[in-house]
C-alpha cells in the first residue's frame, strides 16, 4: 500500500533497534521491520494484515490507543512467553498530504526494560535508606522510653500513678487512640483504666472473662493477640465488641507465667500495627505487669507491716492487763519471737525487689540494643523465646540437666553457631532444650548471647517474685497467727473450733525456737470440729509446746498426734492412764467421742518426785524470772471449761501431755 524506497528501507527500517510497525487504517499491519517481529516472537509473514490486539492481547490498551485522533506518547509491557518487558511506545498519525486524510498509523517500540529496572531499583533503595533512618530513629525513641519507663518504675509504687505515666511513654512510641488495663480475679476482668481521646478513666468496670472472647484466649494461651485489620478478620467480627476501632493487640499480662490482665491497645485510623509495634507494646505490657504486681506486693507488705504494729500494740496492751506472770513471760517470749519471724521475710522481700530493679534495669537498657540488631521480622522470634522461657519448668535432675547441656550443645555446634557451650548453658537454665529449630535464626544474629542474655534475665525474675511471694505467705502467716493470739484475752462465745489450726498456730509462734534444733513431727487424723472456745485452746496448745521447748533445750524431737476416741471402759470420771495427777472427765462420757491431743517430747522427763505437783499454781522447776508455774494450772482450767480432762506420762527421753476434749 506504501512505496518505500528499498534503500532508505533497508538503512532505516531493517536495521533499526527499535521496532517499527505500519498500520492502515484499519489498524492492520502492512509493514514490520524485524526488531518489531522479535518483541513479538514470531515470523514478519505471519504479522503482516493482523491487529496488534490479536497478537499481544495481554495488552488491553490497544483499541484505545488507535482510537484516538491524536498521536500517543505511552509506556507498555509485553511479553512472547517470556519475562514481560517495558517499552517505551510512540503511535503517530500517517497523514495522506494533499487531502490532509489519515491513512494510516507508525508505531515505535523502544525497549527500556533496563532503564525501568534501574530506575526501580534506585527508587527501591532511596525507599529502604529511607525506612532505615526511619527505624533507626524509632529506635532511638524506644530506647529513651523503656529507660524512661524503668525510672518510672523503680520511683513510685501508686499503680495509678505508674500506669498512667507508662501509657503516657507508649504513646511516644506506638500511636493509638484507644488503650486499656484489665485484671483479672476468678473468672472475672476489672478494668482499672481506659484512655481514649475523651480522656483518662479509673472507674473499675467488671465483667465475665469469658464476655470478650479475645480477652479470654489471651488469658487462656498467654500469648498476644494482633489483629492488623479488624474489618476483614473473623475473631473480632466474633468478639462482640462495639468499638470503631480498625487496628488491634491485645497483650498478657504475665507475671511468673501467670496471666493477671490484658493489656488492650487500639487505633481507627486505617493505619494497621506491625510486628515491630507489637515487640515494643509486649515489653511496655511486661512493664505493666511488673509495675502492678510490684504495687499489690507492697501493699500487701504495708497491710502486713500495719497489722503486726496493730498486733504488737495490741499484745502490749494485753500485757499490761495480764496479772499472771506465767502470761507475762510467755508474752514476751512471743514478741520476740515474732519480730525475727517478721523481720526474716520482709529482708527477703527487699533483697528480691532489689534483684529485680537491677535486673530489669540491666535489661531495659540492653533490650533496645537487641531490638535494633535483629531485623523486624524476627521480633515474633524473639517474643516466643521469652514466653518459652517463662513457662513453668519441670524440675530436672544434675544427671538430666548435664545430658540436656550436652545434647543441646551438639546440636547448637551442627548447626555452626558460635558460642554453642554458652548458649546450651543458658536455654537449659531457661528450659529450652528441645525443639529449638524455631529460634535458630534467631541465634544466628550477631547480638545472639546479648539477646539470650536479655531473655535469660527475664525469665530470672520468676525465681526472685517466687521468694517475694513466699515472704510475703510465710509473713501473713505469723499474722495470722499473732490475730488469734492477741484475741486470747478477750470473753467470747463457744464457737466451732479446729483443733489442728489452732495447733499450727501454736507452732508458728515458736517457729523460730523450734527451727534452731527441734524436729517436729504430725500425726493429725481426719476428726470432727469440737464446740469450744477456740483461743483459749490455743492459749493451751501455747503453753504445752513452750514447755517441751524448754524440757528439750532446744534441741530433739516434738510430736504431735490428734485422733479421735471413745473414753476408756474404765472411765467414768477417772483418769485410766498412768499419771502422777489424774485430771477426771467432767460430766456424762456414755457415749461420747473425744478428741484427743497428745504432745510428746524427747526431753529428760519429769522426775518422779514432782510428777504430784505439776498441776499446783505457782508450782515450777525454773529458775526465777523464767516462770510463775501458772501455765500448766491455767491450762487445766481451760481444759475442764471444755468438759474434758489433762493427763501426762513421763520417763527419761519421753514425756507425754494427753488432752482429751468431747465432740459435740
Amino acid at each position: 500500500m506504501f512505496d518505500v524506497i528499498p534503500i532508505a528501507r533497508a538503512q532505516l527500517i531493517e536495521h533499526l533497534p527499535d521496532g517499527m510497525i505500519v498500520f492502515d487504517s484499519e489498524a492492520r499491519i502492512v509493514d514490520i521491520n524485524p526488531a518489531a517481529a522479535q518483541i513479538f516472537g514470531q515470523p514478519i509473514a505471519q504479522l503482516i494484515g493482523r491487529t496488534l490486539a490479536t497478537i499481544a492481547p495481554e495488552h488491553h490498551g490497544w483499541k484505545q490507543m488507535f482510537d484516538a485522533p491524536h498521536d500517543i506518547h505511552t509506556e507498555i509491557a509485553l511479553s512472547n512467553g517470556d519475562a514481560p518487558r517495558e517499552y517505551d511506545a510512540r503511535l503517530s498519525l500517517l497523514y495522506d498530504e494533499p487531502r490532509r486524510e489519515v491513512i494510516g498509523r507508525l508505531l515505535i517500540l523502544r525497549d527500556i526494560t533496563a532503564r525501568k529496572r534501574s530506575e526501580d531499583a534506585l527508587r527501591a533503595s532511596q525507599d529502604e535508606l529511607t525506612a532505615s533512618l526511619r527505624r533507626e530513629q524509632q529506635r532511638r525513641i524506644v530506647s529513651e522510653t523503656l529507660r524512661e519507663a524503668a525510672t518510672i518504675i523503680s520511683s513510685t509504687l501508686e499503680p495509678r500513678r505508674v500506669i498512667g505515666l507508662l501509657l503516657d511513654e507508649l504513646q511516644k512510641v506506638v500511636a493509638y487512640h484507644f488503650v486499656s488495663v484489665m485484671l483479672e480475679h476468678e473468672g472475672q476482668l476489672t478494668r482499672v483504666v481506659r484512655r481514649s481521646e475523651r480522656g483518662d478513666s479509673y472507674h473499675p468496670l467488671t465483667f465475665a472473662v469469658n464476655a470478650y472472647p479475645l480477652n479470654a484466649q489471651v488469658l487462656s494461651e498467654k500469648r498476644p493477640v494482633v489483629i492488623p485489620d479488624v474489618s476483614v478478620d473473623e475473631r473480632w467480627k466474633t468478639s462482640g465488641e462495639t468499638r470503631v476501632i480498625r487496628s488491634l493487640m491485645n497483650m498478657p499480662l504475665l507475671v511468673q507465667d501467670r496471666p493477671i490482665g490484658v493489656l488492650t491497645v487500639g487505633r481507627a485510623d486505617d493505619i494497621p500495627y506491625t510486628d515491630e509495634d507489637a515487640a515494643i507494646v509486649f515489653a511496655f505490657a511486661s512493664h505493666v505487669a511488673v509495675s502492678l504486681e510490684n504495687a499489690r506486693l507492697a501493699d500487701r507488705t504495708r497491710q502486713a507491716l500495719i497489722e503486726v504494729q496493730d498486733m504488737v500494740e495490741r499484745l502490749q496492751r494485753t500485757q499490761k492487763r495480764l496479772v499472771e506472770s506465767e502470761k507475762l513471760a510467755a508474752l514476751g517470749k512471743l514478741v520476740a519471737n515474732v519480730a525475727h519471724e517478721i523481720n526474716t521475710p520482709i529482708g527477703a522481700i527487699k533483697a528480691s525487689a532489689g534483684n529485680i530493679l537491677a535486673a530489669l534495669d540491666e535489661t531495659l537498657r540492653a533490650l533496645p540494643v537487641v531490638l535494633r540488631d535483629i531485623h523486624p521480622e524476627q521480633h515474633a522470634l524473639f517474643i516466643s523465646l521469652i514466653t518459652r522461657a517463662l513457662q513453668e519448668k519441670q524440675l530436672l535432675t544434675t544427671a538430666e540437666e548435664r545430658r540436656f547441656r550436652r545434647a543441646l550443645c551438639q546440636e547448637l555446634e551442627d548447626a555452626d553457631l558460635a558460642q554453642a557451650d554458652e548458649m546450651a548453658d543458658m536455654l537449659v537454665d531457661m528450659g529450652i532444650y528441645a525443639q529449638i529449630d524455631e529460634f535458630l535464626p534467631l541465634l544466628r544474629q550477631d547480638s545472639q548471647m546479648a539477646l539470650l542474655r536479655s531473655a535469660y534475665t527475664l525469665a530470672a525474675q520468676q525465681h526472685h517474685s517466687h521468694n517475694i511471694i513466699s515472704a510475703v505467705s510465710r509473713a501473713m502467716k505469723v499474722i495470722s497467727a499473732l490475730k488469734t493470739y492477741a484475741h486470747l484475752d478477750m470473753i467470747g462465745d463457744m464457737s466451732a473450733a479446729n483443733i489442728p489450726d489452732g495447733i499450727d498456730i501454736a507452732l508458728t509462734l515458736y517457729q523460730n525456737q523450734l527451727k534452731q534444733g527441734i524436729e517436729v513431727v504430725k500425726r493429725y487424723a481426719d476428726i470432727p470440729l469440737i464446740s469450744g472456745y477456740p483461743d483459749d485452746l490455743v492459749q493451751v496448745w501455747t503453753n504445752l509446746i513452750h514447755n517441751a521447748i524448754q524440757a528439750m533445750q532446744g534441741k530433739g524431737r516434738l510430736e504431735i498426734a490428734v485422733s479421735q476416741h471413745q473414753p476408756p471402759p474404765s472411765q467414768e470420771g477417772s483418769s485410766p492412764v498412768e499419771s502422777s495427777t489424774p485430771i477426771p472427765l467432767l460430766g456424762g462420757t456414755r457415749g461420747r467421742s473425744f478428741v484427743v491431743v497428745a504432745i510428746t517430747d524427747s526431753g529428760p522427763g519429769i522426775p518422779d518426785a514432782i510428777k504430784d505437783r505439776i498441776f499446783e499454781p505457782f508450782f515450777t522447776t525454773k529458775p526465777a524470772g523464767e516462770g510463775s508455774g501458772l501455765g500448766l494450772d491455767i491450762s487445766r482450767k481451760i481444759i475442764e471449761k471444755h468438759q474434758g480432762k489433762i493427763e501426762f506420762d513421763s520417763k527419761p527421753g519421753r514425756t507425754t501431755f494427753r488432752v482429751w476434749l468431747p465432740v459435740s
